[in-house]
């Protein structure tokens, strides 16, 4: 059921797509990575991605409107990734960034705006694919650098979350790091893989010290995860 979880959160997080495009925008895609706060590069990496990338990993919708109304045409995903290198690993070390600021103004209430969780969702999907392309090169320890990293934006969209469906694209997040090493066991002999464990280790903490209150129906969902991430990170310790 874990397996289903980032789909389901996909089509949820959909309904809190901000209206408003600079709502979450710290400026243009610098090559540089914001050391104080992880949010403004995971905009700015966000914003550089090509329309053919977000749909080839299945942001068909947001790479519509980035292409003008029309999806990009099909290309092998791999030399789409190649072509973005760069950004994916000025991703992968945003994500080592401790703080993390969204700029959620939640004194809104209902009204709150989330759109950094569909920014979450699609950054999420370019890094568990190039991992997989990585892999396929027989490159471990870049496989599992990546799969770390959406381990650490996991926690990053929790830390903060006092609404349910936060917690509940966090726990897609962990879920799809979680679900890569299981169906990679061969993560288990790279030597970046105490990365990838450290970030579990992260989770596990994150989530552990949520409230019920904020959390609300995404309990049963990230008691699941919880489980699903700690079988991964035994797994990465065999």
């Amino acid at each position: 059921m874990v397996k289903l979880l980032f789909v389901f959160v996909l089509v949820l997080s959909a309904a809190v797509v901000c209206a408003v495009p600079g709502c979450i925008r710290r400026g243009g895609s610098a090559q540089v990575v914001d050391q104080a706060n992880a949010a403004s590069t995971y905009q700015s990496v966000y914003e550089a991605l090509s329309p053919a990338l977000l749909a080839a990993v299945g942001e068909v919708e947001v790479a519509s409107r980035r292409a003008g109304g029309s999806s990009p045409p099909g290309r092998p995903i791999a030399d789409l990734l190649e072509e973005q290198t760069a950004e994916i690993e000025r991703l992968v070390l945003a994500t080592g960034v401790a703080a993390s600021d969204f700029g959620t103004d939640y004194t809104r209430g209902a009204d709150t705006l989330l759109p950094h969780l569909v920014m979450a969702r699609g950054l999420a999907r370019v890094l568990v694919a190039d991992a997989e392309r990585l892999l396929e090169r027989g490159d471990r320890d870049g496989a599992a650098r990546r799969v770390a990293a959406i381990g650490r934006m996991a926690v990053h969209v929790a830390r903060p979350a006092r609404w349910s469906i936060e917690w509940k694209v966090a726990c897609a997040l962990a879920a799809l790091a979680a679900n890569f090493v299981d169906d990679n066991p061969s993560l288990a002999s790279a030597a970046w893989k105490t990365d990838a464990q450290q970030a579990f280790a992260a989770i596990d903490e994150t989530f552990s010290r949520a409230s019920s209150d904020a959390v609300g129906d995404a309990g049963p969902i990230m008691t699941e995860t919880l489980a699903a991430v700690r079988r991964a990170g035994a797994a990465l310790g065999r």
